[in-house]
C-alpha cells in the first residue's frame, strides 16, 4: 500500500502517505481533520469566487478545502516543491475533482533560481537549505509569478515556508500593493516567535490578527502582546481589508472597554440553569463577585444580538478574571470555567495550565457547589446519567488531552487514556489516540470495535475497520 486516503471533516479527502511517521496521516487518523484552529477560521470566511495562494501546500491540507469552499467560480494557486508531498496531493485534486486547483512545483523565494529543498522527516519539515542533500528545486517570487501567470485578485494568502517566509516578503512587494491580500503566516520558527517577521508585516502596512477557537473571528495582536505559547499562525490584514472583514463580522479592528453588569449574580445563574445538566448539581449556591463577574462576563461573550467587538471585551475580561480568581482560591468549578474561557480565546497555554490543576483539585475535599462552564463545549448538550464528578472530570480531562499538544504525534500528556476513553460522552478521538499512541510505539493493537463503527466524531471507520492503519493486525 503507498498510499491512504482520508476524509476530513468538511468531506474533502486526502490521498496521504501510508505511515504513521507522516505528521498529516497521524494528525488526520487521531483528530478527522487538520489540528490548526485557522482551519475552521477559513472554513467560515471563504466563499465562491474567492482567490487564494497557498505557499508550502504540501500535502493539500489546507488547499483541497479550500479549493472546495470557493468552488467553480474562485481558484486556489497552489506552490509544492517537494515531489514526493507534491504526488499525492495532486492524486487528492483529482479524487476531489478539483479543477480550480493549479499546482506548481516551484518554491516561492526572493529571487528566480535553483535551491535546495532539504527532505524532512515528515514533508510538514522540507525546508530550502543550502546545506545537505535533498532536490533541486526552482525558485521563483510572487512579483515574477503574478506578472507571468496574470493573477485574478488574490484574496487570500496561506504562507507555511519553514522559516522561508521573509524572503518571501522581500519578493512581493509589488504583488502586496497590488493583492493587499489577507495573509495567514507561519509565526514560529525553530520554536522561536518570528518578530522579524512580523516587524516587516507592520512595516509593510499590515496590522497583525491571531484566530480564536469559540468564534471565527480574528482579534489584534498589539505590539508589546505577549503571545500564548500554543500560537502557531498570525494573520497579516492592510487597514482597507481589516475593515472591510470588520464589517463582515469576521475582525476585531482594536480591542473594545468592557464593564461588568451590576446583576452579575443573576446571569452567571441563569446562564449555568440554561444547561439540562444544572438540574445533576442540586447543592449549588450563588458565587462570589468576583467569580459571578467572569461568569457574567462568559454569558456575554456568548450573546450574538451584541457587536463582536463587545463581545470580545467581555472574553478578554472573563478570561483574566478568572486566571486571577484560580491562582488565589482555585476550585474544580473555577478550573473548569477557564478551561472552557481559555478554548474559546484559543489559549493552549491557558487551558494546560488549569488542567494541569484537574487532577490534583480532585483529591480536594469538596463538592461541585458553585456555577461553572464545563470545559468541554460538546459537553453542554449532554446530561450525566450515572456519577456527575466522572461527567465533569472528563470534560476537563479531554479539554486538556486535546490542548496539551497539537496532537499525540508530538508527545505523549501522560493521562490514563485507558481510563478516559472508558468515559461516558467521551469523544471517539480519545480512543484512536490511545491506539495511535501504541501503534507508533511499536505495539501490535487490535481494532477496537468502538473504532470500527461510523459515527459524527468517527469519520473513517472504514479505514480502521479494514485494518487499512499501518500496524495495526
Amino acid at each position: 500500500m503507498n498510499e491512504l486516503t482520508l476524509r476530513l471533516r468538511d468531506g474533502s479527502v486526502l490521498v496521504l502517505p501510508p505511515s504513521l511517521n507522516s505528521i498529516t496521516t497521524y494528525a488526520v487518523l487521531e483528530q478527522d481533520d487538520w489540528f490548526e484552529k485557522e482551519v475552521g477560521f477559513f472554513a467560515a470566511y471563504l466563499r465562491p469566487g474567492m482567490n487564494v495562494l497557498d505557499i508550502g501546500a504540501n500535502l493539500g491540507v489546507y488547499a483541497i478545502p479550500m479549493a472546495r469552499r470557493v468552488g467553480p467560480s474562485g481558484h486556489v494557486f497552489a506552490y509544492e516543491p517537494g515531489s514526493a508531498a507534491r504526488a499525492l496531493f495532486e492524486r487528492s485534486r483529482a479524487e476531489n475533482a478539483l479543477g480550480n486547483l493549479s499546482i506548481s512545483a516551484a518554491a516561492i523565494s526572493d529571487s528566480a533560481r535553483e535551491g535546495r529543498l532539504h527532505i524532512g522527516t515528515s514533508s510538514e519539515l522540507n525546508r530550502l537549505s543550502d546545506e545537505g542533500g535533498g532536490e533541486t528545486v526552482q525558485l521563483v517570487t510572487l512579483d515574477g509569478e503574478d506578472s507571468a501567470q496574470n493573477w485574478p485578485r488574490i484574496d487570500v494568502v496561506k504562507m507555511d515556508a519553514e522559516g522561508e517566509e521573509l524572503r518571501i516578503l522581500n519578493g512581493a512587494k509589488q504583488f502586496l500593493k497590488h493583492h493587499a491580500p489577507l495573509i495567514m503566516f507561519e509565526m514560529r520558527q525553530g520554536g522561536n516567535v518570528a518578530l522579524d517577521l512580523i516587524s516587516a508585516f507592520r512595516a509593510s502596512g499590515f496590522g497583525i490578527y491571531r484566530t480564536l477557537v469559540g468564534a471565527p473571528l480574528l482579534v489584534p495582536v498589539t505590539v508589546d502582546e505577549t503571545l500564548d505559547a500554543g500560537e502557531l499562525n498570525l494573520f497579516a490584514a492592510t487597514s482597507e481589508r481589516a475593515r472591510t472583514m470588520a464589517e463582515e463580522g469576521f475582525l476585531v479592528e482594536t480591542q473594545a472597554p468592557y464593564s461588568p453588569p451590576t446583576n452579575a449574580r443573576e446571569v452567571a445563574m441563569a446562564e449555568f440553569r440554561a444547561h439540562a445538566f444544572s438540574s445533576v448539581f442540586a447543592s449549588i449556591r450563588e458565587p462570589d463577585a468576583d467569580y459571578a463577574e467572569a461568569l457574567a462576563a462568559i454569558s456575554q461573550w456568548y450573546d450574538s444580538s451584541r457587536e463582536w467587538p463587545a463581545r470580545y471585551a467581555a472574553l478578554l475580561f472573563a478570561v483574566r478574571r478568572l486566571q486571577q480568581i484560580c491562582v488565589r482560591t482555585p476550585s474544580l468549578p473555577r478550573l473548569s470555567s477557564l478551561m472552557r474561557a481559555g478554548w474559546e480565546l484559543g489559549a493552549r497555554e491557558i487551558i494546560v495550565a488549569a488542567g494541569m490543576q484537574f487532577p490534583e483539585a480532585l483529591r480536594w475535599p469538596q463538592n461541585i457547589a458553585e456555577p461553572f462552564l464545563i470545559a468541554t463545549k460538546r459537553f453542554e448538550d449532554t446530561k450525566p446519567t450515572g456519577n456527575p464528578m466522572n461527567w465533569f472530570v472528563t470534560a476537563g480531562l479531554e479539554q486538556l488531552e486535546r490542548n496539551a499538544s497539537y496532537s499525540s504525534y508530538f508527545g505523549a500528556t501522560g493521562l490514563d487514556l485507558n481510563w478516559l476513553a472508558k468515559q461516558e460522552f467521551v469523544a471517539t478521538e480519545i480512543e484512536r489516540r490511545r491506539v495511535l499512541i501504541a501503534l507508533r510505539a511499536g505495539r501490535r493493537m487490535t481494532v477496537p470495535d468502538l473504532l470500527t463503527r461510523p459515527s459524527y466524531d468517527h469519520i473513517n471507520a472504514d479505514i480502521w475497520r479494514q485494518r487499512l492503519v499501518p500496524g495495526l493486525s
